[in-house]
This record gives C-alpha cells, sequence and structure tokens, in this order.
C-alpha cells in the first residue's frame, strides 16, 4: 500500500503542463527522493586498487555504488574501501560474510 501511495505521489500528469501543473513531483521543496530500483539507498566505495573494467579493459573503475539491501546488518565505516580479487573478465570482492562479483554482467551477489 505505501509503495502504491509513494507511486501515485510521483505522478507526472501528461495532460498539463510539465513545469507548472507538476512542479510539486519534479521539483521537491523537501528534497525527498523517489526511489527506483536504480535509485535506492547506495554506498559508494572506493576500490583499492582501482581495477580494469570489464567492458572496456583501457578504462579502470574506482569505485562502485552498492545497493545497502545486499549488505543486510553490516555497518560499514565512512572510509571503507573494498579490495577486489581479479578473475577471468572481472573482479570478485567481499563484505563481511557477502560475496560479490563485477564482470560483463554487471554487479551481483555471487
Amino acid at each position: 500500500i505505501a509503495d502504491a501511495q509513494i507511486a501515485r505521489s510521483s505522478l507526472i500528469r501528461r495532460d498539463k503542463s510539465l513545469f507548472t501543473d507538476n512542479r510539486e513531483t519534479l521539483f521537491h521543496d523537501n528534497e525527498e527522493n523517489i526511489r527506483t530500483r536504480l535509485g535506492d539507498d547506495r554506498l559508494e566505495l572506493p576500490l583499492t586498487p582501482p581495477q580494469p573494467s570489464p567492458l572496456d579493459p583501457s578504462e579502470s573503475i574506482d569505485k562502485l555504488a552498492l545497493t545497502r539491501r545486499w549488505l543486510g546488518d553490516a555497518n560499514l565505516p565512512d572510509d571503507y574501501a573494498i579490495t577486489p580479487t581479479p578473475t577471468d573478465g572481472g573482479f570478485d570482492f567481499s563484505i563481511g560474510d557477502r560475496q560479490f562479483r563485477y564482470d560483463r554482467l554487471g554487479l551481483r551477489r555471487a
């Protein structure tokens, strides 16, 4: 029910003016975030050392954004850094007892 109410309050009315009649939806005064599966609470964690990108080895990845819900109860210090282990086509890393992989398929739990 709560998800439906939040979604309803985030709808843009297409039959109205985008900027004048949808102002509250587009420009929240209280800096509220509209959450999606890509915009939920994320931690930005640095990689030590940076790793080659699985999609373009000439580029390097120096940090990853990890959704908090994947960490369960783990409380991380503000200066927490990921120490990756290179694998064929990407790298693995762990946070507490949770294992993760980043490769051409993206970031996922291992």
